[in-house]
């Protein structure tokens, strides 16, 4: 189980920096060296973001950051070799009071309930070969863990029988699950964005979810409308496809035969 004491991550600057700011700066630079490994698409805007934020920090804060990084990721690698899925991050970030009011993060209990109850006892996988799970209010991801937890215990391998969509407008939340949804091998995009007004800010693909193609596979729409990412995702990871998109354009020069134009895409 988690030995990790995060509570004390927010004092790395010894209260130069405000806590939340630094609790913040933390999961987004994580979630960037996490992203960066492998998501062509956003490297240059995010690599710049991480610049930013660190020249705000000594190096030895930055070490620190690292070292509560390689922490978490370690102790994940062992949860899984047992089959845990554990949520690292929620009870901070309702203990630490970083979230808004009337945001609250599920107990780890509930969540192994509602993913047992969701699960159900004899679970079937579609005919497709996979699950797809949509959580429109993500948080830190922990209903989605234990949902992966529930099916390590019927056999099932999450890694390739699970596709997820988890969405939040906190981008301290998106940070946090993305983080956790990578480091457990879950395929997953992690949406910044509303549900409910069906707005889209950025997107941030799990390396399982590249590695594994699931862009062809299981691409996931806030709004109904095409991603601009997922096509440049596709075009960034697969030669053939992006050599027949350049045929394309040169054949048709002013996009009417487009199959994701400007007024198809969701994002820019």
């Amino acid at each position: 189980m988690n030995k990790i004491n995060l509570s004390k991550l927010p004092e790395i600057t010894r209260g130069r920096l405000d806590r939340i700011r630094v609790f913040s700066d933390f999961l987004e630079l994580a979630a960037i060296r996490i992203s960066n490994r492998v998501d062509p698409v956003h490297y240059s805007q995010r690599e710049e973001k991480a610049s930013l934020i660190l020249e705000s920090y000594t190096e030895a804060e930055q070490e620190e950051m690292l070292r509560y990084f390689m922490e978490i990721s370690q102790q994940i690698f062992t949860n899984i070799e047992a089959g845990i899925c554990e949520d690292f991050f929620s009870h901070v970030f309702q203990e630490s009071r970083f979230s808004r009011q009337g945001q609250d993060q599920t107990p780890p209990g509930v969540a192994k309930l509602v993913a047992k109850l969701s699960l159900g006892e004899n679970p079937v996988i579609p005919p497709k070969g996979y699950i797809d799970l949509d959580e429109c209010s993500c948080g830190s991801g922990n209903l989605i863990l234990a949902y992966a937890e529930a099916m390590t215990d019927k056999q099932l391998n999450y890694f390739e029988q699970l596709v997820v969509r988890a969405t939040d407008r906190d981008p301290k939340c998106v940070h946090m699950a993305y983080i956790q949804l990578s480091l457990y091998g879950i395929p997953a995009v992690v949406i910044h964005g509303e549900t409910l007004a069906l707005k889209e800010y950025t997107r941030w693909y799990t390396p399982m979810y590249i590695i594994g193609k699931w862009v062809w596979k299981s691409p996931f729409s806030l709004t109904g409308r095409k991603s601009r990412d997922d096509e440049l995702l596709k075009r960034a990871t697969d030669p053939v496809y992006d050599a027949m998109r350049r045929a394309q354009q040169f054949f048709d020069p002013i996009g009417k035969y487009d199959t994701i134009s400007e007024e198809d895409t969701q994002n820019d």
